[in-house]
Parts: C-alpha cells; structure tokens; sequence
C-alpha cells in the first residue's frame, strides 16, 4: 500500500512538473480468465475456487467476515477504456471495482454453489498484517466516466470456473 501510494505520488508530481497530463487507476481485487489457475498466491478468488475443486476442505487463513470488492476482468478492462478514451478528465484518480462488499464466508458459498460441492470450511489464524476489508467507492468513476460494472460475482465464478476446466495452463 505504502509504494502504490509513493508511485501515485511520483506521478502526480513529475507529470505536473513536465506539463504530462495523467489519470490513476486503483484496481481493486481483480479475477476471471486469464489468471494463472497454477499460481497459488495470485488473487483470493483464484485461490478458494481451485482450493475447492482439488479438496472439499477449505484451510481459511482468517475471519470469513473478512471481506473484498472482487470485480471481473472484462469490468475492469470496460473501466480502462472509458478512462483512456476519455477526453474530458484529466489529472483523477479512479477506483476501479465492483463496489459491492462481499464477505469470504459468502464467496465460499458461491464456489460451494457453482461446483456443486459441500465445502468444509476451517478457520485458522490470519496472516500478519491482513486487514479485515475495504471496498472500492466508485461514484466518482461513475458520475465522470458512467462506469457501471455488469458482472455479478456468481455470474463471474461461473465464467472463470469454465475456463479454467477448459484451459491449458
């Protein structure tokens, strides 16, 4: 958290001292096709739902009241086109997520759901320095831009489960 705020900084003010006209994007918890199903430490979503489809016994490291704004890639790649084509807006700063609060114990759910599978769920203590949640407030992006994310989170799981299982990474 600390560097992305040094490196917005660093931006602002060398764009301004060069005349450099400059948007910022926050992007909150991003997942769906194109995540590396592999990769053990890349995004919570991508973590629990290939968790779930190896073991029905899920190890949550944390609160399940833990909670995240999980958005959908192709919202988040709808978000960078209408700041990048955009001519009016200048020198902001977006927050780039669904804005919804979605708990760990609810999306557990929904991975429980989508694969048709009873989940068991064991809590264990959490990782130094987690945090209980945030999301992203995104009025601004939308009263500029009229950014509306259209992928609902169990709409979202269906669609990167189903490219996971037919990937070939």
């Amino acid at each position: 958290a600390i560097s992305k705020l040094a490196a917005e900084n660093y931006i602002q003010v060398y764009a301004n001292y060069l005349g450099i006209k400059w948007n910022i994007i926050r992007m909150f918890n991003i997942y769906g096709p194109g995540q590396d199903p592999n990769n053990k430490f890349l995004g919570m979503i991508n973590i629990f739902l290939n968790m779930a489809k190896r073991d029905p016994k899920i190890v949550v490291k944390g609160s399940l009241n833990r909670f995240r704004d999980f958005v959908f890639i192709n919202d988040v790649i709808k978000a960078w086109t209408l700041v990048v084509e955009d001519k009016k807006h200048h020198n902001e700063i977006y927050n780039v997520g669904s804005g919804k609060k979605t708990t760990i114990k609810f999306l557990l759910k929904n991975i429980s759901f989508i694969l048709k599978k009873k989940l068991i769920v064991q809590e264990k203590a959490g990782t130094l320095g987690d945090f209980l949640g945030c999301v992203a407030n995104i009025k601004k992006i939308k009263k500029d831009l009229g950014y509306k994310p259209s992928t609902k989170l169990k709409k979202g799981l269906r669609i990167f489960n189903k490219w996971i299982e037919s990937s070939t990474i």
